[in-house]
């Protein structure tokens, strides 16, 4: 059995496993990576400990390429990150920001829509507006 037959062969088992034929839905049920605990600077100069993920383990998380999310990102389909670590300057996810991109990532593909587009507005309005709501309640200046 050559490679590509015995990837399609665990995607059948897979999909069997789990009950389910869209491997996109299953993709969003639940995280696929743990944050990791850094410590994040606020404004205007405070700093917090919590747990987060950056870009590449917020990609991982949600099963898709760095290059993917950075796109998506890009392109305003999810919001960019807020927080940025102390110790490095890297920027992060909070984990309950990650857990509204999964949600909403998953409700999307409820819809039997697997992609993101141009033409995913309520998408993205319904998900910038959820972040931003948690970011003014939890890190407002």
């Amino acid at each position: 059995m050559d490679k590509n037959e015995m990837r399609i062969k665990n995607k059948a088992l897979y999909r069997e496993e789990k009950g389910e034929g869209n491997l996109a839905v299953l993709a969003y049920r639940e995280l696929r990576a743990e944050p990791r605990k850094v410590t994040v600077a606020l404004d205007p100069g405070g700093t917090k400990d919590i747990k987060a993920y950056s870009i590449v383990m917020a990609s991982a998380a949600l099963g898709k390429s760095v290059i993917q999310m950075r796109v998506w990102i890009d392109k305003g389909f999810i919001p960019s990150p807020l927080l940025r670590v102390v110790s490095h300057g890297y920027a992060v996810y909070d984990h309950r920001e990650m857990e509204i991109i999964r949600k909403h990532l998953y409700n999307h593909t409820q819809k039997g829509i697997s992609y993101l587009t141009d033409n995913s507005i309520d998408f993205v309005d319904a998900l910038s507006k959820e972040i931003n709501k948690y970011r003014k309640k939890h890190y407002a200046s």
